[in-house]
């Protein structure tokens, strides 16, 4: 199998020990085995395509507080990373800072050798908070997302319709219609926390991104969407054997 996918997660549950860390600095853990089809496998040896994330010398400053301090990793190949930290670590100051969400105040970030376009790049991201527009549709804004990513909408209504069943939420886009009128899928204030998460994962990875950064992706969840949830964590990084099984083409 090919491993085609780099996928950054923070703080996520798996990682039961993180408070035994170092909690004065962040810390960068490589998941070495990922769950497939109930078996334990390694990614040595799997990995092919070239995909390095390298982040050099990173500094974040507001005034004189120093929030994140040269901090400098490198994930050289295809997989699924942990960034680990205690609350207030700089976790998500220095993912927004790779996405250029933030200014930096030193270092730099480089995607296979380059520095890291955010434009031209492909990146699928969940942000920690909720950002779904409340009174708007659930497929308004999926389909909105996927342009802001050059999805064409054929192809975006059917990856749409892949992920609502992967995540279990095509009762909310593609609701039953009431005798005599139009079926409309659900606006997002009409969602628990937990189904909006699932809708925010759907609106990063509309685009099949390369890159994906997940911030917290488990927060909000019960047990078994926070297993859902690794599931499809790990089934991101391998392709099928055909387009077809994808659900598009790309």
């Amino acid at each position: 199998m090919d491993i085609h996918k780099l996928v950054i997660l923070t703080n996520v549950s798996i990682f039961i020990y993180a408070n035994l860390l170092n909690t004065d600095n962040l810390i960068l853990l490589w998941m070495c085995k990922v769950c497939v089809n109930n078996k334990w496998m390694s990614l040595c040896g799997e990995m092919r395509r070239r995909m390095a994330l390298e982040v050099k010398n990173l500094v974040k400053k507001y005034g004189e507080k120093t929030v994140v301090n040269n901090i400098s990793f490198q994930m050289s190949e295809p997989g699924v990373y942990a960034l680990l930290g205690t609350n207030g670590a700089g976790k998500t100051t220095t993912i927004r800072m790779i996405l250029g969400m933030l200014s930096k105040d030193g270092g730099e970030v480089l995607w296979n050798g380059k520095e890291l376009d955010v434009i031209s790049t492909n990146i699928g991201y969940l942000a920690e908070e909720r950002g779904l527009y409340p009174k708007y549709s659930l497929m308004d804004q999926l389909l909105y997302f996927a342009k802001l990513k050059n999805v064409p909408k054929s192809v975006a209504k059917e990856r749409i319709k892949y992920w609502a069943k992967r995540l279990e939420v095509e009762e909310y886009i593609y609701p039953k219609p009431a005798k005599n009128k139009k079926s409309k899928s659900m606006n997002a204030d009409q969602l628990s926390k937990g189904n909006q998460q699932k809708i925010q994962l759907m609106a990063a990875l509309i685009s099949d991104p390369d890159l994906i950064i997940l911030d917290e992706p488990l927060s909000g969840l019960d047990p078994v969407n926070a297993d859902l949830f690794k599931t499809i964590i790990s089934c991101l990084l391998y392709t099928s054997p055909s387009p077809r099984d994808r659900g598009w083409s790309r």
